[in-house]
């Protein structure tokens, strides 16, 4: 099936992708930067911007769309502009679709587009369903407006998921509320009784691979079957993390910190999922604990995870030596770093293989020493630092067949010298230093490959 995805490089239209592309479907990214969606979409695609597609015969030949696009709502502090990009890119967005649809979408099928429960405010009387009374709020009228195109469809099946908080190891809440509880430091908000109706990222995107594949419609709750308490969910991200909840953050503090989007930070929405359990789809994570122990990694204080996912057109017998060959490690890290192999204690790697590297961070000359921990051609290897600028450093490298190539997916635990100080002091900029060298890697892997 021929399928467009909008918001294809998003959190979610990546585990999207990834599940349609295993089925053997083709994808087309709406986008407004070719370049930028081909190296970021870990997933087989063809890059398309809103010009190509008003103009070319491409929407003809669509079967499906899923549409995800939209600004994220606690993407930065709200204000008139950026409530108006909030707005516009959700709701305008939607409209030139549906638009497209009924003017060139002669073979399309399904249009499964995107909405938020949002849409009803406070909802903590009962689990609501979805036909419970609707906000007047600021993103209640943006979630009705949102949802309001998709009526207008002709002789177009669709469907709208209405998506509660969703649970991710790769952004989201999480993102936001782990590393403070991991150091103590976070708590439940505003008393915490308020009820958080949530949803785990896997079950997410199998609810939109279902809805492509399945003659359902009409508007569903996307959220997991129990909701839980700010404190129930705060709580379980604690006991994940062996450490106990720090205070709780007042209202007032909430509102200087995040300023407008703080009231609904706070709306407790006990949300039901009845409707779409009833259409056959079955949910892998109905309890708060399965999500967090899928979501959440053990690590201890101050680390930090990064994971970054790039497809290669090639298979994994192709690309596995490449990676394992440690000299090539210089050709694909940034010229800044002045990175070189000094030395490698056996010809092919293998578990206790010892690399020695010299670079430079920020100007300073540093040495490096890692050790091959875990070696499965090829699927998998991993590296420790052994000496080095980081109190911890290990990075597996990931190597899976997707759609006749592969998938590689590189995971850093890492953790910054002189603890909670160092901590405050650089992680953020060294997450962006590490980000800023797989950018770089992006670039010339696809060049290599």
């Amino acid at each position: 099936m021929k399928i467009l995805i909008t918001g294809g490089t998003g959190m979610i239209g990546k585990e999207i992708g990834k599940k349609l592309a295993a089925k053997g479907h083709e994808l087309f990214v709406l986008t407004r930067n070719r370049h930028k969606a081909k190296l970021d979409c870990p997933y087989p695609q063809t890059p398309i911007t809103w010009d190509e597609i008003n103009e070319s015969e491409i929407f003809s030949e669509l079967e499906g769309i899923i549409n995800l696009a939209g600004a994220s709502v606690n993407g930065r502090r709200w204000n008139k502009s950026y409530k108006q990009e909030i707005y516009d890119s959700r709701v305008k967005g939607t409209q030139q679709l549906v638009d497209l649809a009924n003017k060139k979408g002669k073979k399309l099928q399904s249009f499964v587009s995107t909405s938020a429960i949002g849409i009803y405010g406070e909802a903590d009387d009962e689990k609501a369903d979805e036909d419970y009374s609707k906000s007047y709020g600021f993103l209640g009228k943006v979630c009705q407006d949102w949802e309001a195109p998709v009526a207008e469809l002709e002789k177009v099946r669709s469907v709208i998921f209405r998506v509660g908080i969703v649970l991710s190891e790769k952004g989201g809440a999480l993102a936001e509320m782990v590393p403070p509880i991991q150091n103590g430091i976070g708590g439940t908000l505003a008393g915490g009784q308020q009820c958080m109706s949530w949803i785990d990222i896997d079950d997410l995107s199998d609810l939109y691979v279902f809805a492509i594949e399945n003659p359902i419609s009409g508007v569903f709750n996307a959220t997991a079957p129990n909701p839980v308490s700010n404190k129930e969910l705060s709580q379980t991200i604690a006991d994940r993390l062996d450490v106990r909840l720090g205070p709780n953050v007042p209202f007032f503090a909430l509102r200087i910190a995040v300023g407008e989007v703080a009231p609904h930070l706070v709306e407790s929405q006990r949300i039901g999922s009845a409707k779409i359990q009833s259409k056959g789809f079955q949910f892998k994570y109905k309890k708060i604990e399965e999500s967090i122990e899928a979501r959440v990694p053990k690590l201890n204080g101050t680390e930090k995870r990064f994971i970054f996912e790039q497809w290669i057109p090639k298979t994994k017998e192709e690309v596995f030596p490449f990676f394992a060959e440690a000299k090539n490690l210089e050709e694909i890290t940034p010229p800044s770093l002045n990175f070189r192999i000094t030395s490698v204690s056996s010809g092919p790697m293998e578990v206790g293989t010892e690399i020695n590297y010299k670079l430079k961070i920020d100007g300073i000359p540093v040495n490096w020493k890692t050790i091959i921990k875990d070696w499965d051609p090829p699927h998998l290897f991993s590296d420790n630092q052994e000496k080095g600028p980081y109190k911890k450093w290990y990075h597996i490298h990931k190597f899976e067949d997707l759609a006749g190539g592969t998938l590689m997916t590189d995971q850093v635990d890492f953790k910054i010298p002189l603890g909670a100080v160092g901590y405050l002091a650089s992680s953020w900029k060294v997450l962006g230093d590490v980000k800023n060298i797989f950018e770089f890697r992006k670039e010339k892997i696809q060049q290599l490959f």
